[in-house]
């Protein structure tokens, strides 16, 4: 789990920090390892088990700090433009082919420990197991408490891997004779702690980033608790990158003086305003106007060190003030407070990102605004054309707008900006701008032209025609269709091909469905049920982590650094529940009795959750305050029964390989469910269909269950 962590933040950072990222990676590291459990015999001898343990052990120390050279040697040489994405089409292989030396070598290790236990085979699998999600669960409270705050992802691998070196030098793990492999650890433990010391991890790292940003002077690089922060320099501009992504420089263009001119014109008697997101330059352009107070709201704390040291110090300050922690959550507690709340952002390609784009954010932003107060809204398009892709999204976040306030107007531009209000929205800014002195500004001439009737007709009738809905917390479609919008930057025919027309909720519903039955009857008879019901278990506890992350990154935006703690908490649940599994030895009968149980709660569970989603954005303390006690608790509540099913799984079917093949079918149904939760399902039928989908996946289980008991299992 500890390395599970590392490569996590590893691949957010260079893949752009969205939960897509996240469902991939977690999909490959279960699908690989499912792939290694069941090879795990045919390539390895079992006759000595302990042996080949050694030899495994032994090569996963030696790939693992390869692995991370290799993923900073990938992001080098991904060949996108400073800031911009690297593409998906990149992104997938590389992934793969990173993940695959450990992901193979851990996953053989299952069936081989099996086979080094001597005793009953099912209890043995399940106490390996248990062993293998306790190991895994300590490994994670290393990594989020020691490893992710302290030390850079190559130092955290380096010394994982030192430590296991160490741990074969001394013969912690023993084959019971002697074995080279004893000697060359001692040799790569002296080697590896040398070079620690003479910090050739972090020079390799450095190394990497600089040629990653080639053309540019590297200032810095450093993480906080909502992503990688990497400030470059060019020609005297500043260059915020986040998560790999641009986010904004400074001194800033006139994009920033737009953002700003375009509400504020809106309102000439305006006293307060408050600025979200794009840097506090939009904020700063604000000053031109007679405001009392601009308040620019950042989360990112570390973000706003780094700017006043490099880019502008004393910058906050008078009229300007810097509001710390969460936007979203200042928006919430405040009333009739502002009279224009400005989001700069863009496009949202993350749950991070599209919580300030839905129509609850919307609604909370309405009471935080006076009577007649303006919100104003960025997001990327294109000036004279919008892509299916992109028309969709925009539509979705035009009719979320819509159904808040009474009047909103979408204008085009290099960046499509959406002014909302229940007052009135005046559209002469030739008399606006002339009103307020600023005619002979930079950026009027634009404002004016993007402003003009045939625009604005143009830009409402590209983004009426879509046929898509509102975008909200639980059905993120902005950010989903956001989604094509990114994949037709890399290949147009892609994105235009494989993007959905309309609502397609029922059609992924009813395919969904139609697939999981189809599957359930030809999984064969009796071990087909076991194994089927394993994956279907597997599905669901991997699917509801990785709603999890969504939910968390919707109410807090800090999935980076709490990823962790969740993933944790899901796997000390699995250990706990596979321990209580294996404490005795009960007969095959009692064992599938159990067996039913724990499928049933499994059909229960995800509707349960649907009942508590209203309870999580309420904002009650035991739910959503700061420990965010809940996100801790439940993870591991709804892990508990899957590692209890796969022991009792264990006790009923016999066979050479049939631990590893249990093993292999719970990684495979958890890698379609981190992939699938990430990419089509959340995104697609929002979160409660994705539960009701789950709850019928196991009831289909738990009927081909009953099967196997008629078939005389």
């Amino acid at each position: 789990m500890g390395t599970q962590i590392i490569f996590l933040r590893k691949f957010l950072t260079l893949f752009y920090g969205n939960e897509l990222s996240a469902g991939i990676t977690l999909s490959f590291w279960l699908l690989i390892t499912a792939l290694g459990a069941s090879a795990g015999k045919r390539f390895f001898s079992p006759a000595q088990p302990e042996r080949e343990i050694l030899k495994i052990i032994f090569a996963f120390a030696v790939f693992l700090p390869v692995t991370f050279i290799a993923a900073d040697f990938f992001g080098s040489a991904g060949g996108a433009a400073t800031g911009k994405i690297l593409s998906p089409f990149f992104m997938i292989p590389a992934v793969f082919f990173l993940l695959f030396p450990c992901c193979f070598l851990a996953g053989a290790l299952f069936p081989l420990f099996c086979a080094s236990r001597t005793g009953e085979k099912h209890v043995s699998a399940g106490i390996v197991y248990a062993l293998d999600a306790a190991g895994t669960a300590f490994g994670g409270i290393a990594a989020s408490f020691l490893l992710v705050r302290f030390f850079s992802p190559l130092q955290s691998a380096w010394l994982i891997s030192g430590l296991i070196f160490f741990l074969l030098g001394i013969k912690v793990f023993s084959c019971g004779g002697k074995s080279s492999i004893y000697k060359f650890s001692k040799i790569m433990f002296a080697v590896f702690a040398t070079a620690y010391m003479m910090d050739v991890p972090s020079s390799i790292e450095d190394f990497f980033l600089k040629k990653r940003y080639a053309a540019h002077n590297v200032i810095i690089s450093a993480d906080s608790i909502y992503g990688n922060i990497t400030l470059i320099e060019r020609q005297g501009q500043l260059s915020f990158i986040k998560d790999g992504s641009y986010d904004f420089s400074f001194p800033g263009g006139n994009e920033d003086c737009y953002a700003a001119y375009v509400p504020l014109l809106q309102a000439p008697n305006a006293a307060k305003a408050l600025f979200i997101g794009g840097g506090p330059g939009a904020a700063r352009w604000a000053q031109r106007f007679p405001l009392k107070e601009i308040i620019y709201a950042q989360q990112d704390t570390k973000l706003m060190e780094l700017y006043e040291r490099w880019a502008s110090s004393g910058v906050f300050g008078g009229r300007l003030r810097l509001a710390e922690g969460d936007p979203r959550e200042l928006v919430k507690k405040s009333a009739s407070e502002y009279d224009c709340v400005v989001v700069n952002g863009s496009l949202p390609l993350n749950a991070r990102d599209n919580r300030f784009y839905t129509v609850e954010f919307f609604a909370r932003a309405k009471i935080a605004l006076k009577e007649g107060g303006i919100l104003s809204l960025s997001a990327e398009s294109a000036s004279d054309y919008l892509s299916p892709s992109q028309a969709a999204a925009l539509s979705s976040v035009y009719k979320s707008l819509s159904a808040v306030f009474k009047n909103v107007l979408a204008i085009p531009g290099e960046k499509t900006l959406f002014l909302a209000s229940d007052g009135d929205i005046d559209m002469n800014y030739e008399k606006l701008l002339q009103n307020a002195g600023m005619e002979d500004d930079a950026v009027a001439g634009v404002i004016v032209l993007n402003t003009r009737s045939s625009r604005l007709k143009w830009m409402k009738d590209a983004i009426s025609s879509s046929a898509v809905g509102e975008n909200r917390d639980l059905r993120p479609l902005a950010y989903y269709y956001g989604f094509f919008g990114w994949l037709e930057t890399f290949g147009h025919l892609f994105g235009k091909t494989f993007l959905p027309n309309g609502d397609i909720t029922g059609t992924v519903f009813l395919f969904a469905l139609v697939f999981i039955t189809a599957v359930a009857v030809l999984s064969g008879r009796k071990t087909g049920a076991v194994l089927f019901a394993t994956a279907a278990t597997g599905f669901s506890a991997l699917f509801f982590q990785i709603l999890m992350m969504i939910v968390f990154q919707i109410i807090y935006g800090q999935l980076y650094y709490r990823i962790g703690l969740i993933s944790t908490f899901f796997m000390a649940g699995m250990a706990s529940g596979s321990f209580a599994g294996s404490r005795k030895n009960i007969s095959c009968g009692k064992a599938f009795s159990a067996l039913l149980k724990v499928q049933a709660i499994y059909i229960f569970f995800p509707l349960l959750f649907v009942f508590y989603i209203p309870r999580l954005f309420e904002g009650t303390d035991f739910f959503t305050g700061s420990s965010g006690l809940f996100f801790m608790l439940i993870p591991f509540i709804y892990a508990f029964p899957a590692g209890l099913r796969f022991s009792l799984s264990a006790r009923l079917e016999g066979g050479k390989n049939f631990s590893g093949r249990l093993y292999a079918a719970d990684f495979a149904g958890s890698a379609l469910g981190a992939a699938l939760g990430a990419a089509v399902l959340i995104p697609v039928l929002g979160i409660y269909k994705s539960c009701l989908l789950a709850a019928a996946l196991n009831l289909i289980a738990l009927m081909r269950l009953f099967s196997y008991n008629q078939e005389g299992g």
